[in-house]
């Protein structure tokens, strides 16, 4: 038995069901003592033309990933992290909101008067009103900053309500009040100030995957930290002093 191809010689070779051009970089002629899986005969160890530029560039575009995946892992992880602190009366106000709901099976009262785009609004206009003495009468740098901080919220607000700011004994009035609703009406504009006040609980979290630099944050934080103080000003006037008491068919729609 002889070697048909020599060692250089030009091939084609299959691999799998294609055919690749290949060289012989070695030949050999297994015997019953040499062979390996029972196979005896001619083998030829063989280099596939071009394989190595295309295992090296699937290597290099793999490190690239790999290197594109770390910078972003990175870069998630040096992202400024915001902390807004609740003051402990809106602490009591977030845990009786989560007993009314939950363990008394009330609920709040929609659409509610003041709704977040207006207390929104109101704070904006608190803020201005605190500038009007001073000597600049034009609009400023930090005008605009409040305003777009505003708009933020009420976007965050409308984006976070239904899958996020809800607990679950609250979904079928969702539902409800949406179906009740002109489509086109943000929620902002239906709910108030006790849902308002479950957004700053989770707004850390919602910045954390966005693209704000460490000053945007710390502008937010700085607004929204006035703005709760605000909030406890007119905690009267804002919140529900008591919780609408639900029939038990909702009860056990809800349950379901």
């Amino acid at each position: 038995m002889s070697l048909e191809y020599q060692i250089k010689e030009q091939v084609l070779c299959f691999h799998g069901p294609l055919i690749y051009e290949a060289q012989v970089m070695d030949a050999e002629i297994w015997d019953e003592k040499k062979t390996k899986k029972d196979q005896t005969g001619p083998h030829y160890f063989v280099h596939y033309k071009g394989w190595n530029k295309k295992q090296n560039r699937a290597k290099e575009e793999k490190a690239n990933k790999e290197k594109i995946e770390k910078e972003k892992e990175d870069a998630y992880l040096m992202r400024p992290e915001i902390k807004i602190p609740i003051p402990d009366v809106l602490k009591v106000k977030l845990v009786d909101d989560w007993e009314y709901i939950t363990k008394n099976h009330q609920l709040v009262t929609l659409p509610r008067t003041p709704n977040v785009k207006e207390i929104l609004e109101e704070f904006k206009a608190y803020v201005e009103s605190k500038k009007a003495n001073q000597a600049a009468s034009k609009p400023t740098r930090s005008d605009a900053v409040l305003a777009e901080v505003m708009s933020g919220i009420v976007l965050y607000f409308d984006k976070a309500l239904g899958n996020n700011l809800l607990y679950r004994f609250e979904r079928a009035q969702y539902v409800d009040i949406r179906r009740k609703t002109a489509e086109a009406r943000p929620m902002s504009e239906i709910y108030g100030a006790e849902h308002l006040l479950r957004l700053f609980v989770n707004l850390p979290s919602y910045i954390a995957h966005t693209t704000m630099d460490t000053e945007s944050v710390n502008m937010m934080r700085e607004h929204i930290t006035e703005l709760m103080k605000w909030m406890i000003k007119e905690m009267d006037r804002l919140f529900l002093k008591e919780y609408e008491t639900t029939t038990m068919q909702y009860q056990n729609i809800s349950r379901a």
